[in-house]
């Protein structure tokens, strides 16, 4: 903060994530931008500015030189630019997502890019296709909107999302989804029970007894956590219609 308000130039020890041991740095300080829950410090050593993760510096003091920003460098601008999103391909993708019923408006009312086109499949789906810059903030994005959108294309993409939405799956318990098992319905892991099969016979009024009598492959504590799984599965899908406006801040910005 006293770099910037004397406007002298800082000098600082950082250590980056994937370093052994810190780097020095002597840059211009241009200002201070929350990437919740990170706040970065973006600054210039020379004319291009760059981010520093508050967190990450370990000793700084502040420099007689002066500091001079780049040439119609703008924080604001800087901060909402695909450059602060950490682009992991230099050029931009042709992104076409199939968007569910809860995401649609979001799409509809605030595109992801200038030459967005919304356009209806064969059963009646949005589908989205819009070039935008392949960030991380793009894919923090896509897997915060959970089974809600499909992502169709670029292949690696929707290769990425599916792994780590199965990690995610994979991780709570017996309840799995394997395009190999019912056609990658949710089902009972080890078993081909899908989750609506018991849904159902717990509709129909059978206890979990009653059920793991019929099918010999479940266990009583399968049938709870199928219960337990359905009741998340709800929760979600309610918040994600009453609470929309909470997920705005993660889009990622349009390029």
């Amino acid at each position: 903060a006293e770099a910037m308000t004397t406007g002298r130039r800082l000098g600082f020890e950082y250590l980056k994530r994937s370093a052994d041991a810190p780097a020095d740095w002597d840059v211009a300080p241009l200002g201070i931008v929350m990437r919740a829950p990170t706040l970065y410090l973006v600054a210039a050593p020379e004319d291009r500015p760059l981010q520093f993760a508050l967190h990450r510096i370990l000793v700084a003091v502040v420099l007689d030189t002066p500091a001079v920003a780049p040439p119609g460098f703008d924080l604001g601008a800087f901060a909402s630019a695909a450059q602060f999103g950490y682009r992991l391909r230099s050029e931009p993708i042709c992104l076409r997502l199939r968007v569910g019923e809860f995401s649609e408006p979001d799409f509809l009312e605030r595109p992801l890019s200038d030459d967005q086109r919304a356009t209806r499949g064969a059963d009646g789906a949005l589908i989205v296709e819009a070039t935008v810059d392949d960030t991380m903030d793009l894919r923090a994005f896509l897997l915060s909107l959970g089974s809600d959108v499909e992502v169709l294309g670029p292949p690696d993409v929707r290769t990425e999302i599916a792994g780590e939405l199965r990690a995610a799956v994979a991780g709570y318990g017996r309840i799995a989804s394997d395009p190999a098992v019912c056609h990658g319905r949710p089902s009972v892991r080890g078993t081909r029970v899908p989750v609506t099969v018991v849904l159902d016979n717990l509709a129909a009024g059978l206890t979990p007894e009653e059920i793991v009598a019929s099918y010999s492959s479940l266990t009583v504590e399968d049938v709870r956590e199928t219960i337990a799984y359905a009741a998340e599965v709800a929760r979600a899908k309610k918040g994600r219609r009453t609470v929309k406006s909470a997920r705005q801040p993660a889009r990622p910005q349009r390029g």
